[in-house]
């Protein structure tokens, strides 16, 4: 716990090569915590090494298939991708699993529009900000 929570800290200082050592040392120390992968899956998805990140992100979810969180942020990444279909399944799991965060919706409208369905994001934008206005 403390190498990921240290991990956590040094990559919000943007130190990624840090974060990185401790996120492999807290993988290495509780190989069966899916939350271990999915930020380390996040770290490399801010290092451009979406190979890595889609491997960390699909064991977070072998390991815990009920954490939206995952859903989301390989979702996103599938986004970046331009892989749209696999975003929109991710992020519909996302919603089934987690309804009341307005991100899911907010991303997953973002997908939507890209596609060109503006209805569909609209529907998506709206309820995201029912759900935060903020």
């Amino acid at each position: 716990m403390a190498y990921y929570n240290r991990a956590n800290l040094y990559d919000a200082m943007g130190e990624r090569d840090k974060a990185l050592d401790d996120y492999n040392m807290a993988v290495k120390l509780e190989p069966d915590d899916a939350d271990n992968y999915n930020s380390r899956g996040c770290l490399y998805k801010d290092m451009d090494q979406a190979t890595k990140a889609f491997e960390d992100f699909n064991k977070a979810l072998e390991l815990n298939p009920d954490l939206g969180i995952v859903y989301f942020n390989r979702g996103d990444l599938y986004k970046e991708k331009g892989e749209h279909e696999k975003a929109l399944k991710d992020f519909d799991i996302a919603i089934k699993l987690e309804p009341e965060d307005g991100d899911n919706y907010s991303k997953r409208g973002g997908v939507y529009q890209a596609m060109g369905q503006q209805s569909k994001a609209m529907k998506d934008y709206t309820r995201a900000i029912k759900i935060e206005p903020d």
